[in-house]
């Protein structure tokens, strides 16, 4: 304590000294108000812009695992994918579905005097399909006639078949049946009822 008060401090009392020192305190305050307070600001706003944009690019990651995982089951099904447009398509589309059959007619030689398949029927209730009714009439061989029924099974249309009539005709008689399960070239005239499928919603007629 003595020594404190041995000490002179008159001198900070010179107006020199004194202007000095407000001159440094006012430069640290405008320095803290002008640069210091402002670049802290800057700092937490960039600091928060980092913060948002880790979340943003963790968010974006896990976006691009799920469409990369997405996109290794879509190439995995591609195939049964396009396979199932072509067998059940949107539209109806019955002028393909004759064309197919016209071109199995050709490739099994069967000869068909009718085909019809020209209505639709809407899809029932907890049924995602729509079918068309398909009823044709055939003749040819018992080995053409089978050839084509199994063919129809192979076309890129997908086909089901509800009910077979054969009417086998010849034998010893004029009007004569032969049975169906004797292998013959005999012809056979044959009625067909099945059903062809699409995916689509039927849009009733205009009132």
């Amino acid at each position: 304590m003595n020594r404190l008060n041995e000490l002179n401090l008159d001198f900070l009392k010179r107006p020199r000294i004194l202007i000095s020192i407000a001159v440094v305190i006012v430069a640290l305050i405008v320095w803290y108000f002008a640069w210091w307070s402002p670049e802290s600001n800057k700092l937490a706003s960039v600091k928060a812009q980092q913060t948002t944009e880790r979340s943003t690019i963790l968010s974006l990651d896990a976006k691009l695992a799920q469409v990369i995982r997405e996109s290794q089951i879509v190439k995995k099904y591609s195939t049964f994918l396009a396979t199932y447009a072509d067998a059940v398509p949107v539209l109806p589309e019955q002028g393909q579905l004759v064309q197919e059959i016209g071109q199995l007619k050709k490739a099994d030689g069967v000869d068909i005097s009718s085909l019809d398949c020209s209505t639709t029927v809407a899809a029932a209730t907890g049924s995602t399909l729509s079918t068309i009714p398909i009823t044709l009439s055939l003749t040819g061989t018992r080995a053409q006639v089978i050839k084509f029924l199994t063919d129809l099974y192979s076309m890129k249309r997908l086909v089901t078949i509800q009910e077979v009539s054969p009417s086998p005709t010849g034998g010893s008689g004029a009007g004569s049946s032969v049975n169906v399960l004797v292998k013959s070239n005999m012809a056979w005239s044959l009625s067909v009822q099945a059903t062809a499928y699409f995916s689509g919603q039927i849009t009733p007629p205009p009132a």
